[in-house]
């Protein structure tokens, strides 16, 4: 997983970030450039003209029978999605959101890589808490960092026993 949370999860809001600033962002691309970005229908129309992401091989997962979109593998189900990412390694898979999509594979996850916001901001989504999710814990915690007016820091949080797998 990868996402960016306020103090209290919040990850967006009106199906818009909290915040936007050019190092979370950079730090967003590096991670996931040539890499596979699994998302929900509502985050793929969330990003700029409602187009998948460049540099990477995007999976929307819609339950809509009447969705499509042109430059995205679309999954309908989770056993759908599963087998199309059984050509990938784990390492190469990046859950982007939005809240449904996280918590529905946050038990498949090993690795969350989470910007948090020193701050708290006008939220209608959120992701899991991870400081409370059992077997979740933090590994590595950069020095804050304060750009755009707002302090942040580059988190990443592990699974410390066995996760179910999605591979058959």
């Amino acid at each position: 997983m990868i996402l960016s949370a306020d103090q209290a999860w919040g990850i967006g809001y009106q199906n818009k970030l909290l915040f936007k600033v050019p190092g979370d962002m950079r730090f967003f691309r590096k991670m996931t450039d040539q890499k596979v970005v699994v998302m929900g229908r509502e985050t793929l129309e969330s990003l700029p003209n409602s187009s998948p992401l460049a540099n990477r091989y995007n999976i929307v997962l819609s339950r809509d029978p009447f969705f499509s979109c042109k430059g995205a593998t679309l999954c309908k189900s989770a056993d759908e999605l599963f087998a199309s990412l059984e050509q990938f390694c784990d390492e190469d898979i990046f859950v982007i959101g939005g809240e449904q999509i996280y918590r529905m594979l946050m038990p498949y996850c090993h690795r969350s890589y989470i910007t948090r916001w020193h701050t708290k901001a006008v939220a209608d989504s959120y992701a899991p808490n991870f400081e409370e999710e059992p077997g979740w814990q933090l590994i590595k915690k950069s020095a804050p960092i304060i750009e755009s007016g707002v302090e942040y820091s580059f988190c990443i949080y592990e699974h410390c026993s066995p996760k179910p797998r999605w591979r058959r």
